[in-house]
């Protein structure tokens, strides 16, 4: 019948149809695969054939590696710590025991990129302070813009991993270089004025700040000032502005690995431990993460914190500008910025209490502790500021 001929023919065609739409999805299937294959790095092939033949030694490779990551969030803390302690010595201008003051700038010079005070750059030019303040603050600006140079380079050439590496290379860099910046910014604006009413650069006593009777700012000096507020834009307040519009642009992604987190804790039903159960807990938190937040700065800006508080690398900008910073505005060695400097150490070890922000409680340990060797060094100053004698030299080995 030429009905039943008609439905049948429609009926194959449909069944064609259907072949072909199963065989393109085998294809996209089997392109996947292959795409798949194909970013597997030499590195990782070599992973795998050295597992293969020497399993205990690449069990103890990854071993060592996994510890490295845990101590990471650690060896951050410690080192916003050093930071500080160098940072409020120049703001409350504390002379530090000998020992002490070497044993800083020593640190300092390692754990931040700081390069007039890392190399004798004196010995080459007298760059003075204008020069050592432009060196420190554009050098890094320098570096991040070939970060993303580099960065885009291996993305057009199709290495996509060595791309995400160096495109989070930004916040490395300014947190290295972070308190150091604004310190040096900060002290474009610190001068010590004399009997006679003039005043000068308390770090570069060759500048004048203004002439005798508080006269107007010389000419140096409004070129020095002009950079230094151009430069507070970039780096006391502009850091912390990039760290909340990056969380700002991802908050959809930010709170769905909370969400993700918080279901996490309820199916564990235990506490922060680092045990067999906070183990497992670290794997899946994770993957929940690299699944979400991607590879590039994200991850790195609220790598150790809880997601709850996701914005606190904000906080920790935010404090260490009050710290070191915001003292600048009274007067210096008085007891009025002792105070100020106290009072924001004492409301940093509150919110470090009040939130716990870490992952693990080691961290929020380690974090508390630092904000009381912070308070304890301040409080130390009033004893240094008396006569140095046998007893505040044994202060040296208590900081």
């Amino acid at each position: 019948m030429p009905g039943q001929r008609g439905q049948a023919t429609i009926r194959e065609a449909g069944d064609i149809e259907a072949r072909l739409a199963r065989a393109k999805e085998t294809e996209a299937r089997l392109a996947r695969v292959k795409e798949t294959e194909a970013k597997v790095t030499d590195a990782e092939r070599l992973e795998t054939t050295c597992g293969q033949k020497y399993p205990k030694t690449m069990a103890r490779v990854r071993w060592l590696k996994a510890k490295a990551e845990a101590f990471g969030v650690k060896l951050k803390i410690l080192i916003a710590l050093y930071q500080m302690l160098q940072g409020i010595g120049i703001t409350f201008n504390i002379r530090w025991p000998e020992f002490y003051g070497d044993a800083l700038r020593t640190l300092g010079s390692i754990v931040q990129i700081d390069l007039p005070q890392a190399m004798p750059m004196d010995c080459i030019a007298n760059f003075g302070f204008f020069g050592s303040l432009i060196v420190r603050t554009a050098v890094p600006l320098l570096l991040i813009v070939l970060l993303a140079g580099l960065s885009k380079l291996f993305k057009w050439y199709g290495n996509v991993k060595v791309a995400n590496m160096l495109s989070s290379g930004w916040f490395y860099v300014l947190f290295l270089v972070y308190p150091s910046c604004c310190t040096a910014v900060f002290q474009a604006f610190m001068c010590d004025e004399l009997d006679d009413g003039s005043a000068y650069l308390r770090v570069d006593y060759s500048m004048q700040c203004y002439a005798e009777n508080k006269g107007a700012y010389s000419e140096e000096y409004k070129v020095v000032m002009a950079y230094a507020i151009l430069m507070s834009f970039v780096y006391p307040l502009g850091t912390p502005l990039l760290y909340t519009a990056v969380l700002y642009a991802n908050r959809d992604a930010i709170a769905k690995v909370d969400r993700l987190e918080r279901g996490l804790m309820k199916f564990i039903k235990s506490p922060k431990t680092e045990d067999a159960t906070g183990k497992f807990r670290e794997a899946v938190h994770q993957n929940i993460r690299q699944n979400n937040l991607g590879t590039g700065g994200l991850p790195k800006l609220t790598g150790g914190y809880e997601m709850r508080v996701y914005w606190f690398e904000v906080f920790e900008c935010v404090r260490k500008i009050c710290l070191i910073g915001l003292p600048i505005f009274v007067e210096p060695g008085s007891s009025a910025q002792l105070i100020v400097g106290l009072l924001v150490c004492f409301i940093s070890y509150g919110m470090y209490a009040s939130y716990e922000p870490y992952i693990k409680d080691s961290d929020d340990w380690l974090a508390k502790v630092c904000q009381v060797s912070l308070f304890f060094s301040l409080v130390s100053s009033i004893a240094l500021k008396v006569e140095q004698d046998s007893s505040t030299e044994a202060l040296s080995v208590l900081l």
